[in-house]
């Protein structure tokens, strides 16, 4: 996944997501949802990074009956299937085919709030995490910790996508989950990345937005975008992808390389 935005609210947890995966190219291969519902648990989950993460572990946490079931039992399904991963490619797999990123949200009993976790596959200060979460204070590999209360990725500019800024939880709380939620991924959309050594623009196929409450779990489609697989990503008004690889070589280039931050499909 190349977008993906956290809303936590008093009353809901809101995930952003795109629904585009890709080639080691930057070439879109897949058109699909990287969130998912599950009911029994009264939770949602997103994934990110390599594409075979989160249906596999959705499947495995179907079958969890509260949101504290599933972030119980979360650390040892993402343990399982980078076990599974590894020993089917002989540990030989780019880091980015190799990791991902789970975010889950829902009801906590345990804290009496709504509440949204992440998890990754990284080891601790990982060098190959491309948004450096591993480096987080208190950070273990495979162990959810609590997410920021609004997080953005990749971050974008919010006085220039929604018309202001939000700099606290109560500001957050104004945010409109669809009408600016569309606003911020459509700013994500036009942001270009460096993916594999390559400017690409990677936030592709829709927008989706899941809510998470109490008592129900929504999705929306937010956004289609008229992307086609073998085909790269170019945003309306956006620079192309020749004039963003011509501007490397400039003294003053049109995007800054972020080390393949933000850059798993």
């Amino acid at each position: 996944m190349s977008s993906y935005i956290i809303l936590q609210k008093r009353d809901a947890v809101h995930f952003i997501t795109d629904g585009a995966g890709y080639d080691d190219d930057g070439v879109i291969r897949s058109i699909d949802g990287k969130s998912f519902i599950l009911r029994n648990a009264g939770s949602a989950i997103i994934s990110r990074g390599a594409l075979y993460g989160g249906s596999q572990a959705a499947a495995f946490l179907s079958a969890c009956v509260s949101f504290d079931h599933l972030v119980d039992t979360l650390p040892s399904v993402m343990r399982l299937l980078l076990k599974v991963r590894d020993s089917t490619t002989a540990g030989e797999s780019h880091p980015l085919d190799r990791h991902f990123l789970i975010a889950a949200g829902g009801w906590s009993d345990r804290l009496q709030a709504m509440v949204a976790v992440i998890a990754t596959t990284f080891e601790a200060c990982d060098p190959s995490d491309p948004e450096g979460l591993s480096c987080w204070p208190g950070y273990e590999q495979f162990m959810p910790f609590l997410a920021p209360t609004g997080f953005l990725n990749p971050p974008v500019n919010l006085r220039e996508a929604i018309g202001r800024d939000v700099q606290d939880a109560e500001a957050l709380e104004g945010i409109d989950a669809v009408g600016e939620g569309r606003l911020l991924i459509e700013a994500q959309r036009r942001i270009p990345m460096a993916y594999r050594g390559k400017p690409r623009y990677l936030v592709g196929g829709f927008g989706e937005l899941v809510t998470v409450t109490r008592d129900s779990i929504e999705r929306v489609r937010l956004c289609d975008w008229p992307d086609e697989i073998g085909a790269y990503i170019q945003p309306d008004g956006a620079p192309s992808l020749e004039d963003l690889t011509a501007s490397l070589q400039s003294a003053a280039p049109l995007f800054v390389y972020q080390d393949e931050v933000s850059c798993a499909a």
